[in-house]
C-alpha cells in the first residue's frame, strides 16, 4: 500500500468516497433488478392468473345463469316470460363464450390445454342439447302438468351436462389458482433472495466504509504524526518564536509532518543561537572599528594639511614655467606666421608664372587662328578670281556677277593684309611674354629659397616651444599628482568619517539584532534560553608599519581652469553625522573598504 500513502490527501478522500459510492451504486442496481423481477412476477400473476381466474369464474357464473334460466323456462306462466328466459339463455351462452375466449391464452401448459379441449368438446354438445330443449319447451303449453315426459328427461340431461361443464371449469379455476400460488411462491423466493443480497451488501458496504474510514484516518494520522490540534499547537509556538517545545513523535516516525516540524525547530534553534553569537561579535567588533576609525581620521587630517602646503608651492612653480612656455609659444607663432607669409608669396609667384604660361599658350593659339584666317582669305580670293573668269565668259549677262566677284576679291585681299599685320603683332607679343615668363620663373625660384629659410627658422622656434611645453607639462603632471594626493587624502578623511558613522550604525543594528534574537525562546538543554550569548572579544587591531599605495580617486575632482589645482568633492557633514542616528546602513559614496594591516607586509587598502 505504499502507493496509496504517496497519494495526496484529496485523492485519498476521493478514492474512499468513490468506493463507498460504488458499493451504494451496486446495491441500488441490484435492488432495481430485483424490483424489476418482482414486478414481472406480479404482472404475470395479475395478467396470467388473476385475469384468467376471473374469466373462468365469470364463465361459470354465466353457465349458472343459463341453468337457472333453463329451470325458469319450465315454470314460465306466460309466453313473455318464456321469451325472456330464452333471451337470458342466449345471452348467458354468448357471455360464456367470451369468458372462455379471454381465459384460453392462460392455459398454455399441457394440463391446461387438455382442460380447454374437454371444455370445447362438452360445450357444443351442451349447446345443441340446450337448443333442442328450448325448442321442445316452446311447443309445450303453459301448464306444467301438460308437459311431455321428454321435457323433464331432457332437463335432467342438461343438468348433467351443465354439471360436467361446471366440473371442468372448477378444474380450470383450480389450475389457475395453483399456478397463482406457484407464482407467488417464486415471487416470495425472489424477495427473500433480494433481501438477503441487500442485507449482505448493506453489511458489506458498512464494513468496507468503516474499514476504509479507519484506514484513511490511520494514514492521515501517520502522515501528520499525531492529532491535527497538536500539530497546529506546535506550529503556532514555532511561529511565535518559541522553540522550547518538546515535539513528541511515535516510535519509528521519520516522514511525518511533526517529524519535519521537529527538524525545522532544531535547525531554527541552531540558527538563532548562531545569530545570538554573531550579534554579540558584531557589536564588539563595531565598537573596535569605530575607535580605530577615529584615530585614522585624525592622522588623515594631518596628512591632508601637509599635502595642501605642498600643492600650494607646486602651483606657484607651475605658474612660472607656464609663463615661459607661453612666451616661447608666442615666438614660435610669430615665426610660423612669417613662414606662412613667405609660403603665400611663393604661391603667388607660382600663380603668376602659371598665368604667363597660359597667356603664351593663348598667343600661340591666336597665331594659329590668324593662319587659318589667311588661308580662308586666299581661298576666297581664288574663288573670286574664278567667279570673275566665269563672268567674263558669260559676257553681258555676267557683268553684274563680275562686279560682285571683284568686290569679294578686294575684301579677301584686305582680310589677308589685316591678318598678316595681326600675326606680326602677336608674334612680338609672344616674344615679350616669353621674356616675362623667364623673369617670373627666376623670381619664383628666389622666393622658394626664401620660404625654405623661413621654414627652418620656424622649425627651430617650434622645437624651442615644444621643449618649453614638455617642461611645463612635466611640472603640471607633478602638480596634478600632488593635487590628486591631496584630493585622495581629503576623500579618505571623508570616508573615514563615513566609516565611523557606518560603524556606529552597525553597532546600533547589532544591538537591535540582539534584542530581536532575545525574543526567541530556546530549549534550556544548552544553556541558551532567555540569556544573551557571550560574544567572543575581537582582537585589537594595531598598525605597525604602514606604507601608502597609489589608487584611483573615488570621487571626481573640481579643477580650476586658471591654476589646474584639483579640489576634492564635497562631503555632506549632515549626511556623515546622520549615520549615527538612523539605524539603516550607511553607504559611502564610491568608497573602498578600509582595512588595517596587522603585519609589516600589510598596507592601507584605501591610500
Amino acid at each position: 500500500m505504499q502507493w496509496f500513502n504517496q497519494l495526496r490527501v484529496t485523492t485519498k478522500l476521493v478514492v474512499g468516497f468513490l468506493v463507498v459510492s460504488l458499493i451504494g451504486a451496486v446495491m441500488g442496481l441490484l435492488g432495481v433488478i430485483n424490483m424489476g423481477r418482482m414486478t414481472d412476477w406480479t404482472s404475470r400473476i395479475y395478467h396470467d392468473d388473476l385475469q384468467a381466474l376471473k374469466a373462468v369464474q365469470s364463465g361459470n357464473i354465466d353457465l349458472l345463469y343459463s341453468s337457472r334460466a333453463q329451470i325458469a323456462l319450465l315454470s314460465a306462466s306466460t309466453m313473455g316470460e318464456r321469451a325472456a328466459e330464452k333471451e337470458q339463455i342466449e345471452k348467458s351462452l354468448v357471455l360464456l363464450d367470451e369468458s372462455v375466449k379471454r381465459a384460453r391464452p392462460a392455459f398454455s401448459q399441457p394440463e391446461g390445454i387438455a382442460l380447454v379441449k374437454q371444455f370445447d368438446t362438452l360445450l357444443p354438445a351442451y349447446r345443441e342439447r340446450l337448443g333442442k330443449y328450448v325448442a321442445l319447451v316452446s311447443k309445450q303449453p303453459l301448464d306444467t302438468s301438460q308437459f311431455e315426459s321428454q321435457v323433464f328427461s331432457e332437463s335432467a340431461d342438461l343438468i348433467k351436462d351443465s354439471r360436467a361443464l361446471e366440473d371442468i371449469m372448477a378444474k380450470m379455476v383450480k389450475r389457475r389458482d395453483d399456478r397463482a400460488l406457484a407464482n407467488m411462491d417464486e415471487a416470495r423466493g425472489v424477495y427473500e433472495s433480494s433481501r438477503l443480497w441487500m442485507l449482505g451488501l448493506v453489511l458489506g458496504g458498512l464494513a468496507v466504509s468503516v474499514l476504509l474510514g479507519a484506514f484513511l484516518a490511520r494514514t492521515l494520522s501517520r502522515q501528520l504524526g499525531g492529532e491535527p490540534a497538536y500539530a497546529v499547537d506546535i506550529a503556532s509556538r514555532i511561529a511565535e518564536g518559541d522553540f522550547s517545545a518538546d515535539v513528541k513523535l511515535r516510535a519509528g516516525d521519520k516522514d511525518s509532518l511533526l517529524h519535519a516540524m521537529k527538524q525545522m525547530q532544531q535547525q531554527l534553534s541552531a540558527m538563532v543561537r548562531d545569530f545570538k553569537d554573531s550579534a554579540g561579535s558584531i557589536a564588539s567588533a563595531s565598537r573596535e572599528i569605530a575607535a580605530g576609525n577615529s584615530d585614522l581620521s585624525q592622522r588623515t587630517e594631518q596628512q591632508a594639511a601637509s599635502l595642501e602646503e605642498t600643492a600650494s608651492s607646486m602651483e606657484e612653480l607651475t605658474s612660472t614655467v607656464r609663463q615661459n612656455a607661453d612666451n616661447a609659444r608666442q615666438a614660435s607663432g610669430l615665426a610660423a606666421n612669417a613662414s606662412e607669409t613667405a609660403v603665400k608669396g611663393g604661391e603667388v609667384v607660382g600663380r603668376v608664372v602659371k598665368t604667363m604660361d597660359e597667356i603664351n599658350d593663348a598667343s600661340r593659339k591666336i597665331v594659329d587662328i590668324i593662319g587659318v584666317i589667311e588661308g580662308i582669305a586666299f581661298q576666297t580670293n581664288i574663288l573670286a578670281l574664278n567667279a570673275a573668269v566665269e563672268a567674263a565668259r558669260a559676257g553681258e549677262q555676267g557683268r553684274g556677277f563680275a562686279v560682285v566677284a571683284g568686290e569679294v576679291r578686294s575684301l579677301a585681299q584686305r582680310s589677308a593684309n589685316a591678318a598678316k599685320e595681326i600675326k606680326g603683332l602677336i608674334g612680338d607679343t609672344v616674344a615679350r611674354v616669353d621674356n616675362g615668363s623667364t623673369l617670373v620663373g627666376q623670381a619664383g625660384h628666389t622666393m622658394g629659397e626664401i620660404v625654405q629659410a623661413v621654414k627652418r627658422v620656424t622649425d627651430i622656434m617650434g622645437e624651442i616651444s615644444a621643449a618649453s611645453a614638455e617642461q611645463s607639462s612635466g611640472i603640471e603632471q607633478v602638480n596634478k599628482a600632488v593635487a590628486q594626493m591631496d584630493e585622495v587624502t581629503q576623500q579618505n578623511a571623508a570616508l573615514v568619517e563615513e566609516a565611523a558613522a557606518a560603524a556606529g550604525s552597525l553597532e546600533d543594528q547589532a544591538t537591535r539584532l540582539q534584542s530581536s534574537v532575545a525574543s526567541f525562546r530556546l530549549a534550556e538543554t544548552d544553556g541558551f534560553a532567555g540569556s544573551r550569548a557571550q560574544a567572543p572579544q575581537p582582537k585589537v587591531i594595531a598598525a605597525t608599519k604602514v606604507k601608502p599605495r597609489r589608487m584611483e580617486p573615488s570621487a571626481p575632482a573640481i579643477r580650476h581652469e586658471e591654476s589646474g589645482h584639483a579640489e576634492p568633492a564635497p562631503v555632506d557633514k549632515a549626511e556623515r553625522e546622520g549615520g549615527r542616528e538612523a539605524p539603516a546602513p550607511v553607504t559611502a559614496r564610491a568608497a573602498r573598504p578600509v582595512a588595517l594591516a596587522t603585519s609589516e607586509s600589510g598596507d592601507w587598502s584605501a591610500f
